[in-house]
């Protein structure tokens, strides 16, 4: 995880945290997201959500963002 992190809450107990990702030892950059069942106090690994195609010497996410569709809060939007 590098940085520009946010946080979307579904209900009390469901957090979502993303952050631009880069994985120097592969070269690609790109957006992990990571959960929380236990309302925040606690999130699993992350694990990358979005993978840009270029290399990350050159390509870097900036301003990853997320937001809860509140007809059905299972659903994010990036």
């Amino acid at each position: 995880m590098a940085g520009d992190p946010v946080v979307a809450c579904a209900d009390a107990e469901s957090f979502y945290y993303v952050s631009a990702d880069i994985d120097g030892t592969n070269g690609i950059s790109g957006v992990s997201l990571s959960t929380s069942t236990d309302g925040g106090k606690t999130f699993a690994s992350p694990a990358v959500a979005v993978i840009v195609n270029e290399p990350s010497d050159s390509h870097i996410v900036n301003g990853a963002w997320i937001a809860v569709q509140p007809a059905n809060p299972t659903h994010l939007s990036t």
